[in-house]
């Protein structure tokens, strides 16, 4: 307990009553907690997500809060990136003003395939009703990840393609998107189709 002391004491003049850097902001949703909680104690799945996407950033050395819609919505136009974890709903409201903040220059990264389906509106890909649990390996420039699980099936049009994942680590056969990234208005909106957050967890 000391040596927890003195790091915090050594540490006191820069992070003592200090305010965060508004960078990335990633959304606990409170109409999709009000549907998925019905425990007592633990929580639900889509806090894991939230979790491993709040983790991600953190890890990528970003400055990351975590806000639920009422807290978020008086300071949305402060932060540059917003990240939704896999949410299956949003109150109408807060759903139109992020349009809308998106639209007027911000951005948007959709963690899921239950977030992907928030804004069926969004240019540039065309979603499909189909949810499949799929083997799913993801090609990177740094190798390849193993990432199971749910993913949205989608037809991408102007879309620009920011991963795939295989069903197996042979990248010669073809691969169907896992992010894509496209301009809506002024901003951007992202899409990880699948699991990822979850995975990073």
């Amino acid at each position: 307990l000391e040596k927890v002391a003195q790091f915090c004491r050594q540490r006191q003049k820069w992070s003592f009553q200090s305010t965060s850097v508004p960078q990335v902001a990633v959304l606990l949703s409170t109409a999709t907690t009000w549907e998925t909680y019905d425990k007592v104690y633990g929580h639900p799945k889509e806090y894991e997500e939230m979790q491993g996407a709040l983790e991600a950033f953190l890890d990528s050395h970003f400055s990351v809060d975590l806000l639920a819609e009422h807290q978020l919505e008086k300071r949305l136009d402060a932060y540059p990136l917003v990240i939704i974890p896999n949410s299956h709903k949003l109150d109408p409201g807060f759903r139109d003003r992020l349009a809308g903040y998106v639209q007027k220059g911000g951005s948007l990264f959709l963690l899921g395939e239950k977030s992907a389906r928030l804004f069926p509106e969004m240019p540039g890909v065309r979603l499909k009703e189909t949810v499949r649990e799929e083997n799913a390996e993801l090609y990177s420039t740094e190798g390849m990840a193993n990432v199971n699980g749910n993913w949205l099936q989608v037809e991408t049009g102007s879309a620009r393609i920011l991963a795939q994942y295989f069903p197996d680590r042979n990248t010669r056969n073809p691969g169907k998107a896992a992010v894509t990234v496209q301009d809506w208005g002024k901003g951007k909106v992202a899409v990880a189709y699948g699991p990822l957050a979850l995975h990073y967890y």
